[in-house]
């Protein structure tokens, strides 16, 4: 094993590791090209079937919400910055759902 040195053991090993290295810090998502997040928390303890629902729940308003606000714009009003969406079994008198304050 005298004919192998240090060099022709380390060089290949290096490589592999800087390139591993690269790939990696590459396929980490930067939080500025995420996007803003405007759905704060989503909530369905209530009802954990629908967990895809919620997920999806969260990724449509994110998009949508700046198209609503700016739809809905109003010199007078001021949109919440973030707001919550909370998937409940049951809600009161028969309602199909409701909006309080910054919780959909």
């Amino acid at each position: 094993m005298k004919g192998l040195g240090l060099r022709a053991l380390n060089a290949p090993s290096l490589i592999l590791c800087a390139g591993l290295a690269l790939l990696s810090a590459c396929s980490t998502p930067s939080p500025k090209l995420a996007g803003p997040t405007y759905v704060h928390k989503v909530e369905f303890s209530g009802a954990p079937q629908i967990k895809a629902l919620a997920k999806r729940a969260r990724q449509t308003g994110n998009q949508m919400y700046p198209s609503v606000c700016a739809l809905l714009a109003d010199t007078n009003w001021d949109f919440p910055s973030h707001f919550d969406i909370c998937f409940k079994k049951k809600l009161r008198r028969m309602r199909t759902g409701e909006a309080r304050m910054t919780q959909i």
